[in-house]
């Protein structure tokens, strides 16, 4: 692998970053670096950064959560009193 750690970036060549583009896009959205330095014949060529997201996951959803609330949407509340 062609890729070399920065203090802040990752450098790596084109052809390493076309390869793995879903390891470096995880990499970028956990944090750990603020962008990938693409180099060609070891110049710099572009800079891949990540958009500002969300770094926790998505909470799961419930299904049976999801189909209460539909039911309850389509014939009123379940409630009974």
């Amino acid at each position: 692998m062609a890729m070399t750690k920065g203090r802040e970036f990752i450098h790596t060549t084109m052809h390493d970053f076309k390869s793995n583009i879903a390891k470096y896009t995880r990499i970028l959205n956990r944090g750990d670096y603020k962008g990938v330095i693409v180099k060609r014949y070891n110049e710099p060529l572009g800079l891949y950064l990540p958009m500002d997201a969300p770094k926790e996951k998505p909470k799961p959803r419930d299904p049976a959560a999801d189909f209460i609330d539909s039911f309850e949407r389509l014939y009123g509340s379940t409630e009974t009193s």
